[in-house]
């Protein structure tokens, strides 16, 4: 379920999750086999920063996109992006552990049976039952004393907020 949502904020004031009953992921299969090894790099950059001035459509795409590279006769290279909405760090490993069991299974010629995971409306609603305003107050007093966010170690320059050391509520 978790890779089959779009997303809209037509509805009111929150964001509705719209989980379709068939998707179909957005992949692209580029061949590279013309490009030297030092190539490989520079080319993966230009795509993914051509991704990142096209964003998603929220409303119309799930956020999430597969590219297949071809990099020699035998040699693929895989990549996979989605929207911070969609999968966060954690939830994304699971996806590329999932991945490489089914991946090394077809390669030995065997079914890999993965267990049943959760029904993902199962956890918005336990979201949903959340109290925020106990939740907003935990994280307020585990922060106070925090002047601005911890730099990490990113290909992009800060932003001007982050230059000027805000952080936002």
């Amino acid at each position: 379920d978790v890779l089959r949502p779009s997303f809209c904020w037509d509805l009111g004031e929150r964001m509705v999750q719209i989980v379709h009953r068939r998707t179909e992921p957005a992949l692209r299969v580029l061949d590279w086999r013309h490009l030297s090894p030092a190539e490989y790099e520079p080319a993966l950059q230009a795509e993914l920063e051509q991704e990142l001035q096209h964003g998603f459509a929220m409303d119309k795409e799930v956020p999430f996109r597969l590219r297949l590279i071809q990099l020699a006769a035998d040699r693929f290279g895989f990549v996979f992006s989605n929207h911070h909405v969609l999968l966060d760090a954690w939830c994304r490993m699971g996806v590329v552990d999932e991945f490489f069991k089914v991946y090394q299974g077809l390669l030995g010629g065997q079914t890999v049976h993965l267990p049943t995971p959760p029904r993902y409306r199962d956890f918005i609603a336990c979201l949903q039952r959340w109290d925020r305003d106990a939740s907003r107050g935990f994280w307020r007093q585990e922060l106070a004393g925090f002047e601005r966010p911890t730099a990490l170690p990113f290909d992009r320059a800060p932003s001007r907020e982050q230059a000027q050391g805000s952080v936002a509520d």
